[in-house]
């Protein structure tokens, strides 16, 4: 079941003329995980103050927490990440174009699957930290916020 997200047309991800082949999974906001939370909010405590005119401490918890809704209501409705986070991904398999749900992506730390021979057993297919796991399977294209499964390659 979907969920409706209003705008999504004026913020796709990837455009129809973009890749001309391949099956497509979109990955839903359900399946992400936040591993580390943002470090910090694009608007301080400070700012935030100076533009409600506040000049006393009492409301600083309140205000921090409406600075944080806000910029999660923001990302929602534009699908994109206003501060950097580490996030999880869990889906059901492979397809040659993986879209992600927030844009830009900065970077891909690993890349992990379980195997249908051994389904106990955790295959790294890349991880940013090994040489021995190259990247040459996929490209991940930052702008559209996909992985992209390289012509003639297999997962």
């Amino acid at each position: 079941m979907g969920f409706y997200q209003p705008y999504s047309h004026l913020y796709s991800g990837i455009s129809a003329g973009r890749y001309t082949s391949g099956r497509e999974l979109v990955v839903g906001r359900q399946q992400i995980t936040e591993d580390v939370a943002p470090a910090a909010e694009p608007i301080t405590l400070a700012e935030a103050k100076a533009h409600l005119r506040v000049d006393f401490d009492d409301d600083d918890t309140l205000i921090q927490t409406l600075v944080a809704t806000a910029r999660e209501y923001v990302e929602k409705i534009a699908n994109r990440a206003l501060v950097e986070r580490t996030s999880t991904a869990r889906l059901s398999g492979f397809a040659d174009i993986i879209a992600l749900p927030f844009r830009p992506i900065t970077g891909l730390v690993s890349i992990k699957y379980y195997n249908i021979d051994s389904p106990s057993v955790l295959t790294t297919l890349f991880d940013s930290g090994s040489p021995a796991t190259p990247s040459d399977v996929f490209a991940l294209d930052t702008d559209y916020g996909a992985l992209v499964r390289n012509d003639g390659q297999l997962y």
